[in-house]
């Protein structure tokens, strides 16, 4: 007859995988090989699309050189959703009672293409807010960020 092993109790467990994940940091996720893609406040739709296809990734962060901060996180969500609805938008602009009326009139008024991407951010849920880990922090805090349904955070390391 095979040996079992001894079961634990869900506490143990925890504390356990906790102990293992507190060896790791935000830092050790993140491929540093290559260069932040990120685009700025001048950065069109258009410019943004071409980053994403160019380097074939699905969100761009934005940083605003005045304040030397990244403000947000644009994905093709936001961009798709904007592309595709416009002229929506301004087909039946008296029924638009799923949005609020800043974020309509927002879409309203863009040119699409020519618009600075920023206008994008906090259109959709994803980039509403933007999630930043410094590089040394635990691996616990990203975890728990994205068992929260996040999907996407930016990771600084010092000096960036």
């Amino acid at each position: 007859m095979a040996e079992q092993a001894p079961s634990r109790s869900v506490e143990q467990l925890t504390k356990a995988s906790g102990e293992f994940l507190a060896k790791f940091t935000c830092g050790d996720m993140v491929n540093c090989q290559q260069d932040v893609i990120f685009g700025d406040e001048h950065t069109t739709v258009e410019h943004a699309i071409m980053l994403l296809n160019k380097h074939k990734i699905l969100s761009l962060p934005i940083f605003n050189s005045k304040t030397k901060q990244y403000v947000g996180m644009v994905n093709l969500f936001d961009i798709a959703s904007a592309l595709c609805f416009q002229p929506v938008f301004e087909k039946y602009a008296d029924n638009t009672n799923q949005i609020t009326e800043a974020a309509f009139q927002k879409l309203r008024k863009m040119e699409t293409f020519k618009d600075p991407v920023v206008n994008f951010l906090g259109l959709s849920n994803e980039s509403s807010r933007l999630w930043t880990f410094k590089a040394e922090e635990s691996i616990k805090s990203l975890l728990d960020v994205f068992s929260s349904g996040v999907h996407r955070a930016l990771v600084v390391f010092s000096g960036a």
